[in-house]
């Protein structure tokens, strides 16, 4: 790949990696810094056109955005990157966005997200980048052709459909199998380059009245891209043919959906990989109807990343019904997935509630990892580890749970259904509250469970705790031996039911009051998402850890299939502010549904009545924001996030996002501080009308590192987002 002479990463953001809590001591000296302040006029950004970059030959993306109205501007405009590549990088000053692409990445189009800030207002900027690619052919009221049926047809393979801002109905534009027998798919790509259809703005090309994704007949389909589409009453199906890779070549293949949001229906789920493989669901929302929000049936190698869904209603009579469900997959992983608000459950008509994030296998066995997803404010169990090995053609779930929170929930009575060799680790679970008495909160009935170790349990009511929870060295699951561990090294707080409902093998028990407050200043929760620094928790797990979630980083490398290069690893990308929450939560407010409410458990449920789902509640209000939802859910200040570093001569300028406009109101002002080994150095404190501050008098070439926190109008202040590290000129 082309090095760039002034690659931004040389001159801004050293490290920003792991977050922590202003719980160490303040030291009161103050250097000399200064506030540099942000424009109060909103900029005027120029639209940007789409960007060739031919990357095969060394070429890399650069590109600077241009302000129409600089000289109208009394400050700096603050530049960040909402969404795109993760190794794309944002000029916070000038915009300039950069990409040094791998010469070796097979051909794509991608979206890239800015947002460009002044002082009170957020103005998005969106483009297309065309790395390898060389036919593009535009669908729309202005584009080369009017519907999918005809542009399909002159999709090259390798090429890029780009659908312009507008609403399209009718089978002339759904893509795939059409009810009258009509066979509309995109030709494949391949291994060096992906077929893409994507909107022209990610949310803007809106899918309904019979438009939708299909991918059926015609098998198989590979290597294809769908991006930024809004499906507005159906879903986005890859839908093969075959009980397993091995026993059929009819089934679609390395296909991605990335950023497009989908409603459902009455009988389709938003996102669906059915007997396909290696598929990725990435940054995508879902809502609505549909028996899953996101599923796959007998797939093999899917990757759920990014992703944010709300279940909104189950409207499929006698079927079970979930969140994120890997039904009869092998080789799952769940990285960073967020199932939120969903607390509707007289909206969800007949059957079993298999819970927000759930394996069945009536239909064959179940693998799966789920790593950094958090549930919140729900009414639906956390999840049914499913083990239908004794019905014949069924098989177990080998699955994992690690840095994973579940909050606020209110399932119908049972929370954890463990009958397959569930394994839950590092878990940070609270208010946790059945409808009705649970009988156990942690079922594993077949005894097959691996148990639940190193993790929070505060708050659950109604119910009795472990049920078959075993130890053991030499448990069988999917083709390998694994150790059961039982319920080990937990702590257990505001609970008063039975421990032990059944045969349990319990030990390690604590009861420390995990909540972090006034009274107890050294408790290790103040927000959900993470333990805080030297809390009462800190170090005490079996692996030396902390005892509790910790969902601050992006696991998995964007972009990647199953087994690819990266797909698992670490990347140490802040997860929060979340990509896209602006484009989701528009989404997420405008869905609504008038139908039938529904009463009673189960198979039991009848019809009570008639009522409306309002999609403008929970992290969806106006003034909210996902992120501010997740870590303002304890009701502490939320951190400043975006946190960026410019360096000068001897110094460095720090600047950071507003909040949403909900928390923003309560903030009074900002405080700065330099990190010196345990202890904080106050370096300023600003007006919450600034966002923007520069420290002097540092020493070049030594690295400094920062954080920011906000003081509330009641005093309080928040602990701080991410560690910033940066070296001086």
């Amino acid at each position: 790949m082309k090095k760039l002479s002034t690659l931004i990463a040389s001159a801004l953001l050293v490290a920003c990696t792991s977050g922590g809590s202003n719980s160490t001591d303040d030291q009161s000296k103050e250097l000399p810094a200064t506030s540099s302040s942000l424009s109060k006029i909103t900029p005027v950004i120029a639209a940007i056109p789409d960007d060739y970059v031919n990357h095969s030959s060394g070429e890399d993306l650069d590109i600077t955005p241009v302000i129409e109205n600089t000289g109208d501007l009394d400050g700096d405009i603050f530049w960040t990157k909402d969404y795109g590549h993760d190794d794309i990088v944002v000029n916070p000053i000038t915009g300039r966005v950069t990409w040094a692409i791998d010469d070796a990445m097979p051909s794509e189009s991608f979206h890239v997200g800015l947002v460009a800030s002044s002082l009170t207002t957020r103005v998005p900027v969106t483009f297309i980048v065309h790395a390898g690619i060389e036919d593009v052919i535009t669908m729309g009221a202005d584009g080369d052709y009017p519907t999918f049926r005809a542009a399909l047809t002159n999709l090259t393979p390798g090429g890029t459909l780009v659908v312009l801002d507008g609403t399209y109905t009718g089978d002339d534009n759904l893509i795939g199998l059409t009810p009258g027998g009509n066979v509309q798919h995109p030709p494949s790509g391949s291994m060096q380059g992906f077929t893409n259809i994507m909107a022209k703005h990610p949310g803007k090309a809106i899918l309904k009245d019979g438009a939708y994704v299909y991918l059926n007949g015609a098998w198989p389909r590979s290597y294809l891209t769908f991006k930024g589409f809004h499906v507005a009453d159906q879903g986005m199906t890859a839908q093969g043919y075959g009980e397993s890779s091995s026993a059929d070549d009819r089934r679609h293949h390395h296909i991605k959906f990335i950023r497009n949001c989908a409603e459902g229906s009455d009988s389709a789920s938003p996102f669906n990989a059915f007997r396909s493989d290696n598929i990725l669901f990435e940054n995508n929302c879902a809502m609505g109807g549909g028996r899953y929000k996101f599923t796959s049936y007998q797939a093999e190698n899917i990757v759920w990343r990014r992703n944010v869904a709300r279940y909104d209603r189950g409207p499929v009579h006698n079927e079970p019904k979930g969140t994120y469900s890997v039904y009869t997959t092998m080789n799952a992983l769940l990285n960073n997935n967020i199932a939120v608000d969903a607390d509707n459950p007289d909206f969800v008509m007949q059957g079993e509630l298999a819970g927000e994030f759930t394996t069945p296998t009536t239909s064959g066995p179940t693998r799966a990892k789920f790593n950094r997803n958090i549930q919140l404010n729900s009414a639906f169990l956390f999840g049914n580890m499913d083990d239908q090995q004794s019905n014949g053609s069924g098989g177990d779930s080998d699955v994992q749970h690690t840095d994973v929170v579940s909050w606020d929930v209110r399932p119908e009575h049972r929370y954890v259904m463990t009958w397959g060799s569930g394994w839950l680790n590092h878990m940070t679970m609270g208010e946790i509250h059945p409808r009705e008495f649970a009988d156990q909160f942690f079922n594993g009935y077949h005894n097959n469970t691996r148990g639940i170790t190193n993790s929070i349990l505060h708050n659950f009511s109604n119910g009795d705790m472990f049920y078959s929870l075993q130890k053991g060295t030499d448990h069988l699951t999917i083709d390998r031996t694994v150790e059961k561990y039982g319920a080990d090294t937990l702590n257990i707080s505001g609970f008063e039911g039975e421990l032990e409902a059944y045969n349990s093998d319990v030990t390690n028990i604590t009861d420390i009051d995990p909540i972090q407050s006034s009274l107890n200043p050294n408790g290790a929760l103040r927000y959900i998402t993470r333990v805080e620094e030297n809390s009462t928790l800190s170090g005490l797990a079996t692996d030396g850890q902390d005892i509790g979630a910790t969902v601050m980083t992006f696991l998995g490398k964007s972009g990647t299939f199953y087994g690819e290069d990266g797909f698992d690893t670490e990347t140490d990308i802040p997860m929060w502010p979340f990509p896209a929450q602006d484009l989701f939560k528009e989404k997420f407010a405008q869905y609504s549904y008038n139908g039938n409410t529904y009463t009673g458990g189960g198979h039991n449920r009848v019809i009570s009545g008639t009522g409306t789902i309002n999609g403008e509640r929970g992290f969806a209000v106006p003034g909210q924001s996902l992120t501010d939802y997740i870590w303002g859910y304890l009701g502490n200040p939320v951190p400043p996030f975006g946190l960026v570093a410019v360096p000068g001569g001897q110094s460095v300028k720090l600047m950071w996002s507003a909040s949403a406009e909900i928390e923003q109101a309560m903030i009074t002002n900002y405080k700065i501080y330099q990190l010196l080994d345990d202890s904080k150095v106050l370096k300023g404190e600003i007006a919450a009308t600034e966002r923007s501050f520069v420290v002097n008098d540092l020493v070049s070439g030594s690295p400094v590192t920062f954080v920011v926190t906000a003081v509330r109008n009641d005093g309080q202040e928040s602990g701080f987002g991410y560690r910033l590290t940066a070296i001086p000129e």
